[in-house]
């Protein structure tokens, strides 16, 4: 009876060792020596079990830059939404036309339109740089805060996990070890028995054999406490990456929901434009309808004959010289103007006064007699020389 106790717990220790040694998974071991599957730990090392959480937040981290993309457009949009309606304002400011015509009427509708639009793009703008990129900033940082969060509790599970496995391979190492010695004095003990030694040597036997035996059940206790921590740690740790996968994807509903909501919010500035626009545009075309050019033209040639109305126009300076003469009463044809036929008389009488403009022309004062040379019908002058 003495002898059969160590061998039987021996025989439990020597199937734990046998069992872990075969690769499959930790587990406790019964009393009597059978294996019962406690661990709830996958086939194969622990440490296979842990995600690599890298690629993960790396493509959290390349997501997120689609919002900064999204930021980046909006903003430039908000610019050049303000910037036009900057421009349109300075249009709607140049001075109106001053002439009462119908074109001076269409100039106000313009610009009271143009007014209109640089007011909507205006609020507009001030909807982008509000309301829309405050909803994309908030995004961003939120995106940001929560996934630093999330990766700093994943980076630290995981250190914690792989401190718990180096620990239980260390523990695991040992247990192989004083059991491994256990067994080796257990045999040396059954061998000094059947070959019949002194009991002073069988007895340093039996002491060396429970001390191994002592060994081996606390380095076993270690082992199994290492392994208990280690399926406790992997549960939360399974338990947190649920959480963190859950949390990643309510980041990623919240992203995208925000970039949609964004892309539909430039969609419904642009079909807001879109219908202001072409009821301006409606307004316009009723004001052109009431241009009429033709009642302009004809006001200004109204207005224009009454200031011309009372112009006197000197044309003696250009008139030829059988205009500014006539011919001696004898004569039987009178010269008033150029398409005269040539005068029956070869002499003529001038009736107006003519400074010469050329060395050939004569000057003539009211009287003088010219005796014709060339009198030519259709000739606009004519040739002659002064009587005195």
């Amino acid at each position: 009876r003495e002898s059969f106790q160590p061998r039987e717990e021996m025989n439990t220790m020597l199937n734990r060792f046998n069992f872990l040694r075969r690769g499959r998974q930790d587990s406790a071991i019964a009393e009597a020596g059978s294996a019962a599957d406690t661990s709830g730990l996958p086939p194969g090392h622990v440490e296979q079990t842990l995600l690599e959480w890298s690629p993960i937040f790396s493509e959290v981290t390349k997501r997120r830059g689609d919002v900064k993309t999204l930021r980046t457009f909006m903003n430039a949009l908000g610019d050049v939404t303000d910037s036009y309606a900057k421009g349109l304002k300075r249009i709607a400011e140049l001075p109106a036309m001053e002439c009462d015509t119908s074109q001076s009427l269409s100039w106000g509708t313009i610009k009271h339109t143009v007014l209109q639009l640089s007011r909507y793009y205006e609020d507009t703008a001030k909807g982008i740089n509000g309301r829309v990129m405050l909803g994309i900033l908030e995004c961003k940082h939120k995106i940001k805060e929560e996934q630093d969060r999330l990766q700093t509790t994943a980076t630290r599970m995981l250190t914690e996990m792989q401190g718990l496995q180096a620990k239980h391979d260390a523990r695991k190492k040992k247990y192989f070890e004083a059991t491994e010695k256990a067994h080796l004095a257990l045999t040396a003990e059954q061998k000094s028995r059947a070959e019949g030694q002194t009991n002073k040597r069988h007895e340093r036997l039996t002491r060396e054999r429970a001390a191994r035996m002592k060994d081996a059940k606390m380095a076993h206790d270690k082992y199994q406490a290492s392994l208990n921590n280690l399926q406790s740690a992997q549960r939360a740790y399974v338990k947190t990456t649920d959480d963190i996968k859950a949390q990643l994807e309510a980041l990623e509903q919240m992203r995208v929901a925000v970039c949609s909501n964004q892309i539909k919010n430039f969609l419904r500035f642009r079909e807001e434009a879109k219908v202001l626009e072409e009821k301006l545009v409606a307004g316009l075309q009723t004001a052109c309808g009431k241009l009429d050019p033709a009642g302009d033209a004809a006001t200004f040639k109204k207005w224009l004959d009454s200031q011309c109305q009372d112009l006197k126009i000197n044309t003696y300076e250009a008139a030829p010289h059988h205009s500014v003469i006539r011919l001696d009463s004898n004569a039987k044809v009178t010269t008033s103007n150029s398409r005269a036929t040539s005068p029956a008389s070869n002499e003529a009488v001038a009736i107006y006064p003519f400074l010469p403009r050329h060395s050939t022309d004569l000057k003539l004062s009211v009287g003088d007699r010219i005796r014709l040379l060339s009198a030519k019908p259709g000739e606009l002058w004519w040739t002659g020389v002064e009587l005195l």
